[in-house]
């Protein structure tokens, strides 16, 4: 976890950006994560209907 917050462009890697919230959300039930990684697969999830 250390390493992924460290360094910023781990989490400009989608796949990253899920596992990271996933596990905040898991260890310590935060619930920012929770919102952030809803938004983003929202967001994603959208996007790449376009193209299917």
């Amino acid at each position: 976890m250390d390493l992924i917050e460290s360094e910023s462009k781990y989490l400009e890697q989608p796949d990253i950006k899920i596992i990271y919230h996933l596990i905040r959300i898991h260890i310590y039930n935060d619930e920012k994560s929770y919102l952030l990684l809803k938004n983003f697969l929202l967001r994603t999830g959208k996007s790449s209907a376009k193209y299917r």
